[in-house]
């Protein structure tokens, strides 16, 4: 057999690093899915930290207080 100077070892070097970068890849893209199924009805602390409430929080906080202050008055009576 001829002698290829090493291109084979080299080129089987390189689509092994590719082949080994590809499936890197794939597995952390299936990892961060997995963790996002787990925890789907979780939110994040810090994505909710700086947002402002909903309307049906403010709704909900205005009917508490309307609530709250006719709690008082039935008690006067």
């Amino acid at each position: 057999m001829g002698r290829d100077c090493g291109i084979n070892k080299r080129l089987s070097e390189r689509l092994q690093v590719r082949e080994r970068a590809f499936f890197v890849a794939t597995h952390r893209a299936a990892v961060a899915g997995d963790i996002r199924r787990q925890h789907n009805r979780k939110s994040p602390f810090h994505a909710l930290a700086g947002q402002r409430s909903s309307g049906l929080e403010q709704f909900i906080l205005a009917f508490q207080s309307i609530d709250a202050g006719s709690a008082g008055y039935n008690d006067r009576e």
